[in-house]
C-alpha cells in the first residue's frame, strides 16, 4: 500500500530529507509528481518546494502519494 502525505509539514520535512539525497530516479519522480516546481524567478530556474496553498490545492484533488524510487 502506498504511503500518503499526512500534512504539509510531513511533505516539507520529507522533501528536505529526500531531495538530492538518494537517487536521481527519486528526484525525477518528485518532479514528475509535481512535488517540486521550477522557480522561474530564479536565474538558474531551480526547483522550489510547493507552498502550503499549492499543497492544499493538490490535496483537494485527491491523496498526494509519497514517491518511491523504482
Amino acid at each position: 500500500m502506498k504511503e500518503v502525505f499526512q500534512s504539509y509539514e510531513h511533505y516539507s520535512m520529507w522533501i528536505k530529507k529526500n531531495w538530492n539525497h538518494n537517487t536521481t530516479d527519486l528526484d525525477k519522480k518528485i518532479i514528475a509528481d509535481g512535488l517540486l516546481i521550477v522557480n522561474n524567478d530564479h536565474p538558474k530556474k531551480i526547483h522550489r518546494i510547493i507552498t502550503k496553498n499549492e499543497f492544499n490545492e493538490m490535496e483537494s484533488n485527491g491523496f498526494i502519494f509519497v514517491p518511491t524510487a523504482e
